[in-house]
């Protein structure tokens, strides 16, 4: 009977390493940390390069195919868009403005915990003696800006995204500065991949909720780009999974124990005015040596800001993996040895 009951719960742990999804291991300077199931990231810096052109371009092109529609002249008739307009629509559909209205969103950050399955950190030297960075740039495209609320799709107008990845550098100097906006791609790179929206689903918008643009732009433990104010608003984005095959390629095993299964950037927020880290004076990884030059005097202001808009944003990462090949064995073993003692106990 006892080996019977041995063989089973072998068996059906077995079977569920094979269909489950597994918190992983990471190997630091500070030993490894186990049980780890999100990357909890801390707040960081997202830059739309040339995101507020790219809204200027839409409402632009969206003035212009109006006025085409009530001359006349445009993808419908008047009196299907005064149809439209009285059932509470917009005309934002009819707009095409191509690679005018797409840009590039940049990101760069680090890790500000290792979360159990219970949401809970778990404790490491993180920050100590080593750091956890990342680096994320994708395409996308404006859809629609109704009143101060724009809103984006993943990807260009041909549905690409020229601009796709994700990188995960571990560094045991820890040198990263969210003002000077360095050290966020260097150390070791442990983890690549491409970004996709979950289930082929998208969403992003930003509302500006005070367009006086009379805030500081740094609002964090002092100004530290004084002269530089903001507008104020809020936005979400879709949860994104990240593409990690071939999976000998995109990671590093030195630092992940398993073979990572589930990768997915969520809860993803952006804000401003900058309130819970500095704004980044540089973005390396979008070739911007001066941002302020990028966003002009006022963030995300029509007249008085630049081509791009720079955010600040938080999301956390869910990841999953397989067991490490020792536990596989254990188990196998285990199996094994109730095996035997079955065979032994018929003898």
């Amino acid at each position: 009977m006892f080996s019977r009951t041995v063989l089973a719960v072998a068996v059906s742990s077995l079977a569920a390493f094979s269909t489950s999804a597994f918190a992983v291991s990471v190997n630091t300077a500070g030993g490894i940390v186990n049980g780890v199931a999100q990357f909890d990231w801390s707040p960081h810096n997202v830059l739309a390069l040339n995101g507020q052109q790219a809204v200027e371009n839409f409402i632009a092109a969206k003035t212009a195919v109006t006025n085409s529609i009530f001359a006349g002249t445009g993808p419908i008739t008047p009196a299907e868009a005064i149809g439209i307009l009285a059932s509470g629509g917009t005309l934002d559909q009819f707009v095409n403005c191509g690679a005018a209205c797409e840009f590039t969103a940049y990101a760069q950050g680090k890790l500000g915990n290792f979360n159990d399955a219970a949401n809970n950190p778990i404790a490491s030297t993180l920050g100590t003696n080593f750091e956890v960075t990342f680096t994320l740039g994708y395409t996308e495209r404006v859809t629609a800006v109704v009143g101060n609320t724009a809103t984006f799709s993943f990807g260009n107008s041909l549905g690409d995204t020229p601009v796709n990845f994700f990188k995960i550098y571990y560094d045991t100097t820890v040198d990263s500065s969210d003002l000077a906006g360095t050290g966020f791609d260097d150390g070791a790179l442990v983890f690549e991949g491409d970004v996709t929206p979950k289930n082929g689903v998208y969403s992003s918008s930003f509302t500006v909720t005070d367009t006086s643009g009379t805030d500081a732009l740094d609002d964090f433990l002092g100004d530290d780009w004084a002269g530089t104010t903001t507008v104020e608003g809020v936005g979400a984005t879709s949860v994104l999974d990240l593409i990690v095959e071939p999976f000998a390629t995109n990671q590093d095993f030195n630092f992940f124990l398993n073979e990572i299964t589930k990768f997915e950037i969520a809860n993803i927020s952006a804000s401003l005015a900058f309130n819970s880290v500095d704004p980044s004076r540089t973005f390396p990884v979008a070739g911007v040596a001066d941002t302020a030059a990028e966003i002009g005097a006022v963030n995300g202001d029509d007249d008085r800001g630049g081509n791009s808009v720079l955010f600040q944003s938080d999301s956390n990462s869910p990841i999953a993996g397989i067991p490490e090949p020792g536990s596989i064995a254990l188990l196998s073993a285990a199996a094994l040895a109730a095996g035997v003692m079955r065979k032994r106990s018929q003898a």
